[in-house]
């Protein structure tokens, strides 16, 4: 009995030794984004979330389990594009738990370019307002505040995604994720697609649109069904435009949802 549990206090011990504590500020940056256009946040397993900045600089920050400048972000200027990448990770031959995650304080003039992409961290941004913006992971969830742009790209495989508000042009997809967005009065047309996750949209009782929804054995629920009818060539396929009569001139945006097996619902704000 002595002996197993003196091997157990070996294996805790060990493994107390190897994982590391919790993380701490490691390294601060602060980039000056004149002639930037293209930003570009490119981590691997880390989560990265975004802030409001008080100043014309971008400033970042790392937390780190583990300080030593070779895992410090590697900053790169090409021209008008900037890129931030993670740095090197510490090599574990038994355990590996180095803890890092960053934090990125964006400037509110700059309204360019912004492209995130992880493989499975975390991203999450607050109230984003610039031209184009793109997010791309793997399995990490993906959470915004609204998101004011002319174009946005959000793509995750098994990760969820959760919005703010979107205005502008927007496609969401995921493979097995959830999406839950808010459309906002000023969106152009919204894409959504996922295999066998869930899609909630939550949009303004006032939004003039032409709905287009597929499904192969998805449940749809909406609050405008009266207005919506199956294709004739395609039993999956519900079509539709919510508020015909409300006047105005222009083209009226499309929402379109396409999922396999998971369920579509739609409701007003």
């Amino acid at each position: 009995m002595k002996a197993i549990f003196t091997s157990v206090f070996f294996i805790i011990f060990t493994a107390a030794a190897f994982c590391g504590g919790s993380s701490e500020l490691a390294n601060t940056q602060e980039i000056d984004l004149s002639g930037v256009t293209d930003l570009r946040i490119i981590y691997s397993f880390e989560d990265v979330t975004f802030y409001k900045g008080n100043t014309n600089s971008l400033i970042i920050k790392e937390y780190m389990s583990e300080i030593d400048k070779r895992y410090f972000a590697v900053i790169n200027k090409y021209g008008n594009t900037l890129t931030i990448e993670n740095g090197q990770v510490p090599v574990r031959p038994i355990f590996k738990n180095f803890q890092r995650r960053l934090e990125v304080f964006l400037p509110v003039s700059y309204k360019n370019i912004i492209n995130i992409k992880t493989s499975s961290g975390n991203i999450e941004t607050p109230d984003i307002a610039c031209s184009t913006l793109n997010i791309v992971t793997t399995s990490g969830d993906v959470s915004t505040n609204s998101i004011n742009t002319n174009i946005t790209h959000i793509k995750t495989t098994s990760g969820n995604v959760r919005t703010g508000k979107i205005s502008g042009n927007a496609d969401v997809i995921t493979t097995s994720g959830g999406i839950t967005c808010e459309v906002d009065l000023k969106a152009g047309d919204l894409i959504f697609n996922s295999t066998s996750g869930r899609v909630n949209l939550i949009l303004p009782r006032n939004l003039q649109f032409r709905f287009s929804s597929k499904s192969a054995s998805g449940k749809l629920t909406t609050p405008f069904s009266s207005v919506l009818s199956q294709a004739a060539d395609d039993k999956n396929l519900t079509q539709g435009v919510v508020r015909d009569n409300a006047g105005g001139s222009g083209v009226i945006p499309l929402i379109d949802i396409a999922t396999t097996s998971g369920d579509i619902t739609v409701e007003w704000q």
